[in-house]
C-alpha cells in the first residue's frame, strides 16, 4: 500500500521527474507513477513533459527560475505615503488616490 504525499514542494516534484527521466522513463510513465504517490492533480501531464524537455536540453536546476512572476508594486515608501494621504483627508475616494499615486 502506497502512502500519499499530500503537499509536496515543487522542487521535490521536479527532482523526482529528473530522476525518473534519467532512468529512462518517458513523461507519460513518470506522470502515471507519480500520480500514485502524489495524487492525480499533483501536476498536469503537459508540465511533466515540459520538465522532461528541459532536462533533455541540459537543465540541472530543479527550482523554478526566479523573476518570472510579476514584481510587487508596493514599497514601504508608497504604503507610508498613501497612509499619510488617507489620514490627511479621510473623505478620500479611490479615484482621488489613484490620481495622487499613478
Amino acid at each position: 500500500m502506497l502512502r500519499k504525499i499530500e503537499t509536496p514542494a515543487k522542487c521535490e516534484l521536479h527532482s523526482v521527474i529528473r530522476f525518473l527521466h534519467a532512468e529512462g522513463s518517458n513523461a507519460a510513465e513518470i506522470h502515471r507513477r507519480m500520480s500514485k504517490v502524489y495524487g492525480e492533480t499533483f501536476m498536469s501531464d503537459r508540465k511533466v513533459r515540459k520538465w522532461c524537455r528541459n532536462f533533455d536540453a541540459g537543465r540541472t536546476d530543479v527550482h523554478d527560475a526566479g523573476g518570472q512572476r510579476r514584481k510587487p508594486v508596493s514599497t514601504d515608501d508608497l504604503v507610508q505615503r498613501v497612509d499619510q494621504a488617507i489620514r490627511g483627508n479621510r473623505r478620500f475616494t479611490i479615484s482621488g488616490l489613484s490620481n495622487l499615486f499613478p
